[in-house]
């Protein structure tokens, strides 16, 4: 007797890093081939360090689609969403940050809406830059929200650092995790809540805490 035949599961792979700097078209290069070979299908990028009006290509045959928010004034800062030709993305509308702070983009997925953000928090004051961003981005999202990025900041400091210890005041860890907390964008203790159960985020779950940054390969170019 013939078996029916059984769905099999989607899996998209994120990732996310900080480039500092995606200038030079050699390291442009080598970082769309490091992502293919990591078999990533949806890539936050922050400090590309790209400047309004002077932005270089950052696509290929497998990244089609790149969002981007770009500083105006010089090069620095700067977030990018590169999205997998695999996923056939169907983008509906964009949000940017006009300082290159953060960037998301809202469409579908095999008939589902989704929202990615990747945001790239500033070295100080973090607690109330994710707070400003967070109320843009929920008037903004639609469907299953994903945020990912650079907070610059170890929301569990004991497991995070090297250290095992705080960097920052407790109070603004402690206004940064009710924030996320409150709107779902990191895990209360023992609690998973995934956007579909049939979408298998296999390298990184869809909640801050737990989102992968890879480093620059030691052999890539610094600066720009």
């Amino acid at each position: 007797m013939t078996q029916p035949r059984t769905h099999k599961q989607a899996k998209i792979n994120f990732l996310s890093i900080n480039a500092r700097g995606l200038n030079q078209p050699e390291k442009r290069s080598q970082a769309l081939r490091h992502f293919h070979s990591q078999k990533s299908h949806i890539v936050f990028i922050q400090e590309t360090h790209f400047k309004e009006g002077q932005t270089p290509r950052l696509t290929d045959r497998y990244y089609a689609q790149c969002f981007l928010s770009n500083n105006p004034e010089r090069k620095s800062k700067g977030t990018a969403i590169l999205i997998h030709k695999y996923l056939h993305f169907a983008p509906t509308a964009v949000l940017r940050y006009d300082h290159g702070r953060y960037v998301c983009v809202k469409g579908a997925i095999a008939n589902r809406t989704y929202t990615l953000a990747n945001l790239y928090a500033p070295y100080n004051r973090q607690h109330h830059f994710i707070r400003k961003v967070v109320k843009a981005i929920e008037k903004f999202a639609e469907g299953c929200l994903i945020l990912g990025g650079d907070l610059n900041v170890a929301l569990r400091p004991t497991l995070d650092t090297s250290a095992r210890s705080l960097t920052i005041p407790q109070h603004v860890l402690t206004s940064i995790t009710k924030t996320l907390t409150d709107q779902r964008l990191a895990p209360r203790p023992g609690q998973i809540t995934p956007c579909h159960d049939d979408i298998d985020f296999t390298t990184v779950q869809t909640y801050m805490p737990q989102l992968e940054t890879e480093q620059i390969p030691s052999q890539w170019p610094t600066g720009d």
